[in-house]
């Protein structure tokens, strides 16, 4: 535009109605239809047939002049609506074919042989218990190739890599995705032990959360202390928490408990604090120390958790993130009780 306005002497204000009706008036390669027509619902008329209409005495006497009731005209838009309709439907079946075959051809072209290492395509590996959208894992493995179909050379027989005992499974060539070879997968080396408990201790301070791997059941603690590699935390829990991997953690609070003789389980209380009748009584926070390898090595702000009047909640979202997080370290013997 700048081109033009520079060889005909034009202002810029004089020159853009024209600019934006040659814009909406123009049809798409896609859609063959233009902006003008899907507001519309009718061709634009280009300037020569308007100025025709305009000086409608070069056609002889005018006709009389016939307008349109309300009803016609909407019958009129609602069929031109249909056509458009109708076309971009037609369009965009034409692009989804193309766009399936060219994918088709793409993935059948390649040849893979008995040895090579791929990965399986997976939308969602962990169904309904992971993620979905631009955060979720799209790929499983590596799998190893031992065998192609002889039937069908598309059809690849597959093992887990370092698996080799398991029975193998059929996959189809548009399920698996390229990987490294086996000599660079060898060769890769794993991150040094502690590498990541020193970034994580290196943004951790008191007050931040962490999640404590256990078994079946995850814990959430509150860092009250930092030595070093330890740190001392106190748990979150509830009554009769939900139990497995996948289970929402909700409604939680800090854990509080009653010393009492060896003979006993400790009486436990769960609020957010203490009152003054149960300090008297000498209820303690239930604290451990521990070593930060053994817990998820992602940390929880206060801004990740939900608070509300019962207690504490970890969005399914965030908690499936710090889970991919695992530990370096396995927790050994008894955690050291505080008191």
């Amino acid at each position: 535009m700048r081109t033009f306005l520079h060889k005909y002497g034009k202002e810029f204000d004089e020159t853009l109605p024209y600019a934006c009706r040659a814009l909406n008036t123009h049809a798409f390669d896609g859609t063959t239809v233009s902006p003008y027509e899907l507001v519309f619902g009718m061709k634009p008329i280009d300037p020569n047939s308007a100025a025709l209409i305009e000086k409608h005495c070069l056609w002889g006497k005018p006709a009389a002049e016939r307008f349109q009731s309300p009803q016609e005209s909407i019958q009129l838009l609602r069929a031109r609506l249909d056509e458009v309709r109708t076309q971009l439907t037609t369009a965009r079946l034409q692009v989804l074919r193309r766009n399936q075959s060219l994918l088709r051809q793409v993935q059948y072209s390649h040849k893979y042989h008995v040895g090579d290492l791929v990965l399986r395509w997976t939308p969602n590996p962990g169904g309904a218990r992971q993620m979905y959208g631009k955060l979720a894992y799209k790929c499983t493995g590596p799998y190893k190739i031992v065998e192609v179909n002889p039937r069908n050379p598309d059809v690849y027989r597959l093992v887990p890599l370092g698996q080799p005992n398991r029975e193998p499974t059929s996959h189809h060539v548009r399920e698996l995705c390229p990987y490294i070879t086996q000599e660079a997968h060898e060769r890769q080396k794993p991150a040094p032990v502690g590498i990541i408990e020193d970034d994580l201790l290196k943004e951790l301070k008191v007050g931040d959360h962490l999640l404590l791997k256990n078994g079946r059941r995850d814990f959430l603690t509150l860092v009250t202390k930092i030595e070093g590699q330890y740190v001392t935390v106190q748990y979150y829990n509830k009554k009769k928490p939900a139990k497995g991997p996948f289970k929402p953690m909700e409604n939680l609070n800090l854990a509080w408990y009653k010393p009492e003789d060896e003979s006993k389980h400790p009486i436990e209380v769960y609020r957010p604090t203490l009152t003054q009748a149960q300090v008297d009584l000498g209820y303690v926070a239930y604290s451990e120390k521990l070593h930060v390898g053994i817990f998820y090595q992602k940390r929880l702000e206060e801004s990740h958790l939900t608070r509300n009047a019962k207690g504490i909640t970890i969005p399914r979202g965030k908690l499936v993130a710090v889970r991919k997080s695992l530990p370096t370290h396995e927790p050994s013997g008894e955690p050291e009780q505080l008191e």
